[in-house]
């Protein structure tokens, strides 16, 4: 294909807003839709090559994915190797647990997957994740891995079709993502389905300008002017008036992506858009902007993991010139020579070879960091912001008789809800180690069967696993043998969230059980910077302290009080461990109580035991103190 300048232009007006939008600048607010300008961009390159090899006869699948290795995977696999020692050093257990998982997930190309299940795009935490942006890589490679086994037979059989297959796959996708950004909004944003029209829209683009009769090339020259104006202009306005508000890969990103495929159409030699485009600058940034995308998001994260804020806009604008600074030699020293004539010169053979050694490290990599839990033994004060005290790290969303899950066979207390749950586990089996602990625990989803209203990265996983739950319970015999302990982080002030719970007490209580709401932890803002700071010096967390007014959820607690008296429910209120009822802190008795900004740490189960022994089991709190008072 002929190389058009504007397109790398076009590339540039791409990236540009997405990592000035990921810095911070709020001016910025719709820099997001750059991804979806790449989208248009890569459907419409790929196309052109494949029909035009289609066209000579020069088309294999082997030759498509040789050109796909050798273009994507030598700048991520060097970034992902750049990174390892920055997590190393900064990450604490839990974190590099994380960034293992996401390396494992890239290294399989699900890793837009992956985050589904984990998070939401415009969530607070997905600021901290440093692939995340790796979501979108595998979104293209779904789409690359579909696209030429459909496109091939329709060259062989029915070239007349391809256009309108294509078009009708085009308005299926949109609509889907119409339904689903409503419904079910994270999935939208990651998965193919919701996004394969963005990318189908290059790919219509390709193939109306690889027609015989070029329609488009034709065109006069006003309209050519004209229509590049109009696609400019559509993609600047969304780039500054769109925000974290506009439902994304909904009908509202016809705006940038129309844009991004008129400047493909009509953006001709001669036109406005293709000067301002073509300017030496911005095609330099649009070459490298595969390499500025890849390095940017872990710059950003790993800055705002380590000092545990944004950065200001003068920083934020010298960790960007970083950002490209990096890209030029990553572009030039990395993505260069592993080009189909570059300067390594390999064969098909030794590109496979590199690219399946390569993903096969990743994959180890990133297992070995989820199994042995973020190696915690690398530095002792971060091992105690590390992990969360469930039975079992098998336990979140396993099978419900998982015998890993249960503190000892036939338990009769069962623990039911998100991560705030998950964190009672280990200190409820010491309170009750003669009737045994059942956890029934899945991270971000509360205990409420079919609600899907709050921001639940995989609403669809926690309303089927739920309904596993509610099922189990209500075929258990003897339910009045039971104790039923639930939590999680969500509050009683949603309309739907307070109705689900309300239903889910009166069903259980009618069947027998013996009900249990434990509170949330006090939840403040700066407890995480408090945290990372003391960690990294004296490991004293005692001036971590803050006005219980002050908590992000301070009105939840007697509203749950309330709401649990009115369903005759035992409500159990962490605030108390924490809080003197004016101010709260994060270590009592030099232990630490989280690990995070709400979640308790594994050192606190002995103190939260002690708690929750009082509140559930007074009796046997006095005996356990007086056997220790004796010991000593």
């Amino acid at each position: 294909m002929d190389y058009r300048r504007e397109i790398d232009g076009l590339r540039a007006l791409a990236v540009l807003p997405v990592i000035l939008f990921h810095a911070g600048f709020e001016a910025f607010s719709g820099g997001f839709v750059g991804v979806d300008v790449f989208f248009v961009i890569s459907g419409y390159l790929i196309t052109t090559i494949i029909l035009g090899e289609l066209a000579q006869g020069e088309f294999s699948i082997a030759k498509f994915y040789e050109r796909r290795a050798r273009r994507i995977l030598p700048a991520l696999f060097f970034v992902i190797l750049a990174c390892l020692p920055v997590a190393w050093v900064m990450l604490d257990p839990f974190e590099m647990k994380e960034f293992s998982q996401s390396i494992f997930a890239t290294s399989l190309f699900s890793s837009n997957v992956y985050f589904f299940l984990k998070t939401g795009y415009f969530d607070i935490s997905a600021e901290l994740k440093p692939l995340l942006h790796t979501w979108s890589l595998a979104v293209e490679e779904h789409y690359y891995i579909l696209f030429p086994l459909a496109l091939m037979p329709l060259w062989r059989h029915g070239r007349k079709l391809i256009l309108p297959v294509f078009a009708a796959i085009f308005v299926a996708s949109l609509l889907f993502a119409q339904w689903s950004v409503h419904r079910h909004p994270s999935m939208a944003f990651y998965l193919l389905p919701a996004r394969a029209w963005e990318i189908l829209l290059g790919t219509l683009c390709a193939i109306l300008l690889s027609r015989k009769e070029q329609p488009m090339l034709m065109a006069p020259q006003w309209l050519n002017q004209l229509g590049s104006l109009i696609g400019l202009a559509l993609i600047v306005v969304a780039i500054f008036a769109f925000d974290g508000k506009t439902l994304s890969p909904g009908p509202a990103m016809l705006v940038p992506t129309v844009g991004a495929a008129l400047i493909i159409l009509f953006a001709r030699p001669g036109t406005i858009a293709n000067s301002v485009l073509g300017l030496p600058g911005v095609v330099l940034i649009g070459i490298v902007s595969y390499s500025a995308y890849l390095w940017h998001q872990p710059a950003l994260a790993f800055f705002r993991l380590y000092f545990v804020e944004d950065p200001s806009h003068g920083v934020a604008l010298a960790l960007i010139a970083l950002v490209f600074a990096l890209a030029w030699l990553t572009y030039r020293y990395v993505e260069t020579p592993f080009r189909a004539r570059g300067a390594l010169n390999l064969t098909r053979r030794q590109v496979f070879a590199f690219a399946l050694l390569g993903l096969l490290a990743m994959g180890v990599i990133g297992f070995a960091g989820h199994h042995w839990r973020g190696f915690p033994s690398r530095n002792e004060q971060t091992l105690r912001l590390g992990q969360n005290g469930g039975l079992s790290f098998a336990c979140s969303g396993a099978e419900l008789d998982d015998k890993r899950c249960q503190s000892k066979p036939d338990p009769k207390i069962i623990l039911w809800g998100d991560s705030y749950a998950m964190h009672l586990a280990q200190a409820l089996a010491d309170v009750y180690p003669d009737q045994g602990l059942w956890q029934m625990t899945l991270s971000s989803c509360p205990p409420v069967p079919g609600y899907m209203d709050a921001p639940i990265k995989a609403a669809i996983t926690c309303d089927a696993y739920n309904g596993r739950v509610i099922q189990r319970l209500r075929t258990l015999p003897h339910p009045e043998q039971y104790t039923v302990v639930m939590s999680s982080t969500s509050n009683l002030s949603g309309k739907v969230f307070r109705e689900g719970t309300s239903r889910t007490f009166k069903e259980l209580g009618a069947l027998g059980y013996k009900l249990v709401l434990v509170s949330a932890t006090p939840r403040y803002g700066g407890t995480l910077k408090c945290l990372k700071m003391h960690a990294r010096q004296d490991g004293d967390f005692s001036s971590c302290t803050f006005d219980f007014k002050d908590t992000m959820n301070y009105t939840f607690f007697p509203a749950q009080r309330k709401f649990s008296e009115e369903h005759n429910v035992r409500f159990v209120d962490l605030s108390k461990l924490f809080c003197d009822g004016q101010s709260c802190g994060i270590q009592k008795d030099g232990v630490l109580l989280l690990r995070d900004e709400g979640h308790m740490s594994t050192e606190s189960t002995g103190k939260l035991a002690a708690f929750l022994r009082g509140e559930l089991r007074p009796g046997a709190a006095q005996v356990a103190g007086t056997a220790a008072g004796q010991a000593r």
